[in-house]
């Protein structure tokens, strides 16, 4: 009771013990040991997300905000220059392999100089000018190869040399590089080769089925024809079954290139089935030949053979005609941008090639063809456009 009585008495003191108490509790519950305020931070501090893995990139990017103005291509695709340019040169490789063992180690020998002067002439403009080098692109080695496809075995080691300097500095590097060249370089270094020294660009060589040195100057299939050496034709392809044999496995003169043509014919299906080049062209230019080769043997032209068909079949094969079709006609550059252009430019190709094998001087017609209509295909992209989606045709002045 006096307890009582004492605690009532001082109700100040009881409760300012009661306060000291407990903020004597807090203290202790606030003092932590390291560990343990370590731990506490640790819980506090979220943990830093794992980074999402990057998504793989879909072969057309289009932007995703559909009032983003750009400049076009709008659409772009996975194929680049360096992978098409290596594409077609791994399509020609079977039969640059081919024309060696059909001519022996001088084939690989041109194919040599002809990459290597294309190459490094390129990477020298490019350095002394102060330009992206841009061998790696594959383009200086095409255009070298294409080239040495156009050549004879025959030729010197200079003539490959001097042509792909000829084709990438002036032709090529001259216009702007690469996508601003106005004609083929390749078909345009031939031609200035074949001005130069056409003696050197017009003696052929038998095949001699090996990997040997020598060879034996002798004449095309071309050339026996528009000369009309009959009895060396018929000695060579005494019927059609064996024409057509040596023509397509390339067992008979001519370019490094043009011989062996099975293998140019799968090597441009590959392209055409890789989108990397159209159909049309290819096609129509070894149609308009065939069905003008026809006509003309039907009307007191050529005939090979003594018929019509044989004679078509002859000038599909015989020459450069499959080769400029699927690997040079198609170049990106030198081409029209439009179907309906590409078709009306395969169609001069062809009736041009027609007109030189009949009635020019030279036996081959197809590389000057195709730099012919290399000249008018400004012309052709402006005469032949596509209609603006959603435009008019406007109607034709009465």
């Amino acid at each position: 009771m006096e307890d009582n009585d004492k605690l009532e008495k001082t109700p100040g003191k009881a409760s300012e013990n009661v306060t000291a108490s407990t903020e004597t509790v807090g203290e202790k519950a606030d003092m932590k040991t390291p560990a343990e305020t370590e731990s506490t931070d640790k819980k506090a501090t979220p943990e830093p997300k794992a980074k999402p893995k990057p998504k793989k990139k879909s072969p057309v990017e289009v932007p995703k905000d559909p009032l983003l103005v750009t400049s076009s291509p709008h659409i772009h695709g996975k194929d680049s220059v360096s992978k098409i340019m290596w594409t077609v040169s791994a399509c020609l490789a079977p039969a640059g392999l081919a024309s060696v063992y059909i001519f022996g180690m001088r084939a690989f020998f041109i194919m040599f100089f002809c990459i290597l002067g294309a190459v490094g002439s390129e990477y020298l403009w490019q350095k002394f000018t102060h330009r992206k080098i841009t061998i790696k692109d594959g383009s200086a080695f095409l255009t070298g190869l294409l080239l040495a496809y156009n050549l004879p075995p025959t030729v010197d080691w200079w003539i490959p040399l001097t042509g792909s300097i000829f084709a990438v500095i002036v032709v090529k590097q001259f216009f702007g590089g690469l996508g601003m060249n106005i004609f083929n370089p390749a078909l345009a270094a031939r031609g200035f080769l074949l001005a130069s020294w056409p003696q050197q660009m017009t003696t052929w060589a038998r095949p001699i089925m090996g990997f040997g040195m020598d060879l034996v100057t002798g004449a095309t299939p071309l050339d026996m024809v528009k000369q009309g050496r009959s009895e060396m034709f018929l000695e060579q392809f005494p019927n059609m079954g064996v024409m057509f044999q040596k023509l397509l496995w390339g067992d008979r003169g001519g370019s490094l290139g043009e011989t062996c043509a099975i293998l140019l014919i799968l090597g441009g299906l590959y392209l055409i089935y890789k989108k990397y080049i159209d159909w049309q062209i290819p096609a129509v230019f070894i149609g308009s030949l065939s069905v003008f080769m026809l006509v003309a043997s039907l009307f007191g032209g050529v005939k090979v053979l003594g018929g019509p068909v044989e004679t078509v079949i002859f000038n599909m094969f015989a020459g450069g005609l499959i080769l400029g079709a699927f690997f040079m006609a198609t170049d990106y550059v030198t081409c029209p941008a439009t179907v309906k252009g590409r078709m009306v430019f395969a169609v001069g190709c062809g009736v041009l090639t027609g007109i030189i094998r009949l009635w020019g001087g030279l036996p081959e017609g197809v590389c000057y063809s195709i730099l012919i209509m290399n000249a008018f295909t400004p012309l052709i992209d402006d005469k032949i456009r596509p209609v603006v989606y959603g435009a008019r045709k406007e109607a034709p002045a009465v």
